[in-house]
């Protein structure tokens, strides 16, 4: 289910800023969450988050912003080129399998339930 925190029509600039701020918020608090399940377990956690937007027919992988969140410790000390290549390798993945797909859903629950689905990042 997609809460529309853009709500149903165009937002004015006090709804707009909030809310961008309840999703920064959030996300900061996804990126604390995955930093101290490290911490406690000594492991390492990678989230790969796309928001629901409209897109375009016909987009391409290419076209998508994903945010990828890893451990800030582990992306610093390991500085080496095969991890830098196996994460690539996942967001081009995740954006072609999974995020295209999921976005042409996405807009058809939107038109369904009425919601003007949000411009892309």
């Amino acid at each position: 289910m997609f809460i529309s925190l853009r709500g149903r029509g165009v937002l004015n600039g006090h709804e707009l800023i909030e809310m961008e701020q309840v999703i920064s918020d959030v996300k900061g608090d996804v990126l604390d969450t995955v930093t101290t399940l490290d911490k406690l377990d000594g492991g390492i956690s990678v989230l790969l988050h796309c928001p629901g937007f409209k897109a375009s027919p016909g987009m391409s992988a290419e076209k998508v912003t994903v945010d990828l969140i890893i451990s800030p410790q582990e992306l610093s000390e390991a500085g080496n080129k095969e991890l830098s290549k196996a994460l690539a390798i996942m967001v081009q993945s995740f954006a072609k399998d999974v995020v295209l797909p999921y976005l042409e859903r996405f807009n058809k629950r939107c038109i369904v339930e009425g919601i003007a689905a949000p411009p892309p990042p």
